[in-house]
């Protein structure tokens, strides 16, 4: 996604979505190696721990009724769609747009926590940091859109096991049909886009500009209005 089209998405989100003016910023971290290293399997489970408490003590004091966050990685979703959850029970679904699963835990190879997300939103992994986080969800109401790299070929199992609904970009190339005659129920949306989702050829001047993925997420509500 070019900056041009970032921009233009940010401000048609925030037309639609009720997005409180924060009276401070989130808490920031000193430069520096602490809290860096791996904990738990968990690459810097320090910072991970103490940004998540941050943000969700901000969306906590607020009490939006729709969140919007545009940048970052995958983690970014954490603890907007948390709080989502805990605001809308079961009256939601999510759609992760990605082209990984982001179904990893603390005794998996990889210990980036953005690649951890749906786990921990359906209440799999690290039992700490479950038990920061207001609310998961059931792993039938999460549709992993668009995903083409399991990354470990143990994944596919643990995600039919879960109950994860799995979409592949060939199922929706022609029609979103499937995706919303099977998942879409409910009165929360919860959007998570990573730019890796996207057809490739529909990067590729990005991706020559900045090759780091970034994603957005937007928490929409039906009954906000």
């Amino acid at each position: 996604m070019s900056l041009g089209a970032a921009i233009r998405l940010a401000r048609r989100c925030s037309k639609r979505c009720c997005l409180s003016t924060l009276a401070r910023p989130l808490s920031c971290l000193e430069m520096g190696d602490i809290g860096l290293e791996e904990r738990d399997g968990i690459e810097a489970k320090a910072v991970v721990v103490q940004q998540l408490r941050s943000a969700l003590a901000i969306i906590s004091e607020h009490e939006p009724a729709r969140i919007t966050t545009v940048g970052g990685e995958c983690s970014v979703s954490m603890a907007p769609f948390s709080y989502l959850i805990h605001k809308h029970g079961d009256d939601l679904a999510i759609l992760w747009i990605d082209s990984h699963p982001e179904m990893g835990t603390g005794e998996t190879a990889y210990p980036g926590f953005h690649a951890m997300v749906v786990s921990a939103l359906t209440g799999h992994g690290d039992q700490e940091l479950l038990q920061i986080l207001p609310a998961t969800t059931t792993a039938d109401r999460v549709a992993l859109v668009g995903m083409h790299d399991w990354t470990d070929p143990m994944l596919p199992a643990i995600a039919d096991q879960w109950g994860l609904r799995v979409f592949s970009p060939d199922t929706l190339r022609s029609s979103s049909a499937p995706l919303l005659d099977r998942h879409v129920v409910g009165g929360a949306r919860l959007i998570q886009t990573d730019c890796d989702g996207l057809e490739y050829q529909e990067g590729t001047t990005a991706r020559k500009k900045d090759p780091r993925p970034a994603c957005a997420s937007v928490g929409e509500s039906k009954a906000a209005g």
